[in-house]
């Protein structure tokens, strides 16, 4: 199994960081909000928090939580992958999902309700504008 120093990790993370700034000014958003949805996200939430920050974003994270039946039912027709299997990932993503997030405002939302209209999940929800308005000005 091959391993990274912690020298080329930086690099690596570096350069991860450079790609998501590019994304970003890209993007030329002129709303108040920018919406970043990766699938991968949870694994690389530094990445991309660092990034995000260096471009002058604030962050606040919206973690969508899919029933784990429906999580296992995709992952089988997808890829095939065991129930098992399926089940300890649901498991893992949501845990470092939540760990990774914890200083962050945040909202927990059900997964189909952010399909059927993600502004109206985060722009409903009082706790997290709140949350929101207390990051950028603390006491």
């Amino acid at each position: 199994m091959a391993s990274i120093s912690g020298s080329s990790q930086h690099g690596v993370a570096e350069a991860a960081s450079v790609t998501v700034l590019g994304r970003l000014a890209s993007s030329q958003v002129e709303a108040r909000q920018e919406v970043i949805k990766d699938p991968r996200i949870t694994v690389l939430s530094g990445v991309w928090f660092e990034a995000t920050r260096l471009a002058g974003f604030d962050i606040a994270a919206v973690i969508a939580v899919r029933h784990p039946q429906e999580v296992i039912a995709s992952l089988a027709a997808r890829s095939g992958a065991s129930p098992e299997l399926s089940s300890a990932l649901w498991l893992k993503y949501n845990l470092l999902a939540e760990r990774h997030t914890r200083a962050l405002p945040r909202l927990f939302v059900e997964y189909p309700n952010l399909l059927d209209n993600w502004r109206r999940e985060t722009r409903n929800k009082a706790d997290f504008r709140g949350a929101r308005d207390r990051s950028q000005h603390p006491r």
